[in-house]
């Protein structure tokens, strides 16, 4: 299944996000694609704030960054991981994500995924397009849920 929209706005970003979030029946991989300034955080921000997790940065330096989960009976933990300053694909092995998927109470988003190979089949891909300023298209791809 597909589904876009055209956001004009950092707010109506985190709002689809915020949709997004609240379809999920068990954990799952997103998979975040865009180029820098594009979208990618702020979704992410949106997403986590369905969950009562409000501060969300990049973890651009630390590659990860775990929350827990308090509100809800469906999910533990949402870890993103921003993959952009990794080119090796054994350091991204070696952050464990396929280990994380593994757990179906646990939500896991991937920035810069194009970097990571033999991504699971069970993802939903989000790409994002700069159209402007404050103006984004968000393509998102739903395999295999």
């Amino acid at each position: 299944m597909k589904e876009e929209i055209v956001t004009n706005s950092n707010g109506e970003t985190k709002r689809f996000a915020k949709k997004i979030a609240a379809k999920l029946t068990k954990g799952t991989l997103l998979c975040l694609y865009g180029n820098l300034g594009g979208g990618k955080t702020t979704f992410t921000q949106g997403f986590s704030s369905y969950f009562n997790v409000n501060r969300i940065i990049s973890p651009t330096f630390v590659l990860m960054r775990s929350y827990n989960i308090h509100n809800s009976p469906k999910f533990d933990f949402l870890h993103h991981i921003d993959l952009y300053r990794l080119d090796d694909p054994q350091s991204i092995r070696n952050l464990g994500i396929i280990e994380l998927l593994s757990d179906k109470k646990n939500i896991v988003i991937i920035e810069w995924a194009e970097k990571m190979t033999n991504l699971p089949e069970k993802r939903i891909d989000i790409f994002f397009e700069y159209l402007g300023e404050n103006k984004r298209k968000i393509t998102i791809l739903y395999s295999n849920q």
